[in-house]
């Protein structure tokens, strides 16, 4: 399994607008496929986040999976992006 951090870019918390984090990518190593993968929040903060890209990376030359999530949080959410690959 591999992963990387999506950062909660929303600078105010709790107003009308919510803010889109830039897309996050986990990439499988040399020689891995991937099998599967997915956005999890690690701490949802004030509970109003939610993911609105979750789906497989491919371009060729490697694989993974993208994410990105959208939050009223101020900053305080916590997420990564997971790929689980296969050797």
């Amino acid at each position: 399994m591999h992963s990387a951090p999506i950062v909660d870019l929303d600078a105010d918390p709790s107003n009308i607008e919510w803010t889109r984090s830039n897309s996050a990518l986990a990439l499988c190593g040399s020689g891995e496929r991937i099998l599967s993968g997915g956005v999890v929040f690690t701490d949802a903060a004030n509970r109003e986040v939610a993911i609105i890209v979750s789906q497989p990376y491919l371009d060729g030359a490697s694989e993974g999976w993208v994410g990105a999530i959208t939050t009223n949080s101020g900053g305080a959410a916590k997420a990564e992006v997971q790929v689980l690959c296969l050797r």
